[in-house]
């Protein structure tokens, strides 16, 4: 049931999704993401929440160090970046979408509101 929950939350907002591109760094919400390769029902990615926005653009994004390893997501997984909570909203183009955010001080998840 909180899977399904998660893919109408996650297909249903617009203007905090990021679109991502198979071998393209990507900064989101303080972390760096890259999906390294994308399936019609599956993205392969890797991603540092630990290195700095400056090597974005270096061969080595992750920053000092080996590379991240690799996961997988499909259409309605969600990952924790930080304090957000960010799922797959699309396959096609591949695009996450916030959906919550932590509380700062205990308390239950606040549901992120898109931007104006």
């Amino acid at each position: 049931m909180k899977r399904a929950l998660l893919i109408l939350v996650a297909t249903s907002c617009s203007s905090t999704e990021i679109c991502l591109e198979e071998g393209e760094p990507t900064r989101v919400n303080g972390c760096t993401l890259v999906a390294t390769h994308v399936y019609a029902d599956l993205l392969d990615i890797e991603s540092s929440c630990e290195a700095p926005e400056s090597s974005l653009h270096d061969d080595k994004w992750w920053g000092d160090g080996a590379p991240p390893p690799g996961y997988s997501v499909a259409l309605g997984d969600c990952l924790l970046l930080r304090d957000k909570f960010f799922c797959v909203a699309d396959m096609d183009p591949p695009q996450l979408c916030a959906t919550y955010e932590m509380p700062t001080h205990g308390g239950v998840l606040r549901r992120v509101k898109p931007a104006d």
